[in-house]
């Protein structure tokens, strides 16, 4: 097999298909090393998966991307079942706005289309930590903003849901594997 140039003049780089594999045996070794083991934090490894959420659950997995050329915004999300069974996706221009009200866009429409379908116990996972922190109440960024109200008002709904912040290469399991 024929190594791409890259490969031949960086000996630490890595395919894009082996990098979870590889940040993983990365944790690993970091954990069971001496470094790892003397140091006074716990140190936790945590495996990069997709959990299933609780029976009669479902768990969504939304984000927001703007693109830097032109500020174009889109958004996705995804919802599946404790099976990993898909129940419904989406995908929508936005047009030009910041990173932030696009995960927060896709935050809402999750939430407005799962209400819509009739779901009502759902989790939601996104990658943007500060959008988290907004809706559960740890920010004030945004307050007082159109979007963020609207959020709130249907986070008051006679359902049960939530909002987690997952790490990116968590949140590209889902993205990847088609519904």
């Amino acid at each position: 097999m024929q190594r791409n140039f890259r490969q031949q003049v960086d000996e630490h780089f890595v395919e894009r298909r082996d990098l979870l594999s590889y940040c993983n045996r990365l944790a690993l070794e970091f954990s069971e090393s001496s470094i790892g083991s003397s140091c006074t934090n716990h140190v936790t490894r945590e495996v990069l998966q997709w959990i299933r959420p609780p029976l009669s659950w479902l768990k969504a997995n939304v984000d927001g991307t703007v693109y830097s050329s032109d500020n174009r915004a889109s958004i996705d999300g995804v919802m599946r079942d404790s099976n990993g069974d898909c129940q419904f996706e989406f995908m929508l221009n936005l047009g030009c706005c910041s990173i932030m009200l696009a995960e927060l866009w896709a935050i809402h429409d999750m939430f407005l289309h799962s209400w819509r379908l009739g779901f009502r116990r759902i989790e939601i996972e996104t990658n943007n930590f500060e959008a988290v922190r907004i809706l559960k109440g740890f920010s004030t960024a945004l307050s007082g903003h159109s979007i963020v109200t609207s959020i709130k008002e249907l986070l008051a709904f006679d359902w049960k849901v939530s909002v987690q912040h997952i790490y990116s290469q968590k949140f590209s399991d889902w993205c990847y594997s088609p519904c």
